[in-house]
């Protein structure tokens, strides 16, 4: 939950998937972002992946879509350990499949 979430990125990056805008319209609310989007992607996205650093750490939430969940299922079902170096920036949802 988006409250879990606000307490676990003080000491680590949190990742959060949406399956569906509603879904991301509440996240987006509640981490009090902007609940925009065009074409059914988020206006703040790319690739589909939202970044947020909330507070005053050094870590990140990352709203993510549903396809990520087996990404990370393939990479051992953690999360990439380049979450928050801006690493998505040079990936398509399918070379970041591979790569995962």
């Amino acid at each position: 939950t988006a409250g879990e979430a606000k307490y676990y990125v003080m000491a680590s990056h949190v990742r959060l998937t949406y399956n569906s805008m509603e879904i991301f319209r509440q996240l987006a609310s509640q981490f009090d972002i902007t609940e925009d989007e065009k074409a059914g992607v988020p206006r703040t996205a790319y690739e589909g992946i939202v970044e947020i650093r909330y507070g005053k750490g050094n870590y990140f939430v990352f709203l993510t879509p549903p396809y990520l969940d087996e990404a990370c299922d393939k990479g051992g079902g953690s999360m990439p350990r380049h979450f928050g170096n801006k690493a998505w920036k040079d990936y398509t949802k399918e070379t970041l499949m591979e790569t995962l």
